[in-house]
């Protein structure tokens, strides 16, 4: 898709084909960096709610397997370090405040989850899709972002 094209418009190319064309969809093939990133832009700003409460979807949040499908949004704490995590995050307090010292290391601070997103984009992202939450148990919430990212969290909290 990038071929000859100037890279002001490899930026645009995707929000252009998307918005003459609404009703198509389409699959390109890119190696541009700038089409790359105009792609997850996009895709960051795509949220699906997980039905509360759903059996399979809490077996997948609470496995302590490695080898499950899709992997970790961000991977596992050790045992040292999720006991570190303690607490609650009272109600409707905004959780990016709440961030444990073991996940503002290096080993987490810049890790992606599959939406493109950080663990503290994640955090103020659930701040603003769930201002008015039950009060988190801290080690759960945590839990959860990391292994299910934005939607991991709003699972938790949705089917407190």
């Amino acid at each position: 898709i990038d071929m000859h094209l100037h890279p002001k418009w490899q930026w645009k190319i995707l929000d252009a084909l998307h918005s003459t064309f609404p009703s198509v969809q389409f699959i390109v093939a890119t190696h541009s960096p700038m089409i790359i990133s105009s792609a997850e832009d996009a895709v960051s700003n795509v949220f699906i709610t997980l039905q509360p409460k759903n059996e399979k979807t809490a077996a997948f949040l609470t496995s302590e397997s490695s080898d499950t499908f899709p992997p970790s949004a961000f991977g596992r704490l050790s045992k040292e370090e999720l006991a570190s995590i303690t607490g609650n995050i009272p109600s409707d307090k905004k959780t990016a405040d709440f961030i444990p010292e073991v996940l503002k290391t290096t080993d987490y601070i810049k890790k992606r989850d599959w939406n493109y997103n950080t663990i503290a984009e994640t955090a103020r992202k659930f701040d603003i899709l769930r201002p008015k939450h039950p009060e988190l148990d801290a080690k759960k919430f945590w839990k959860n972002i990391l292994r299910g990212g934005i939607q991991g969290a709003v699972y938790y909290s949705d089917s407190l």
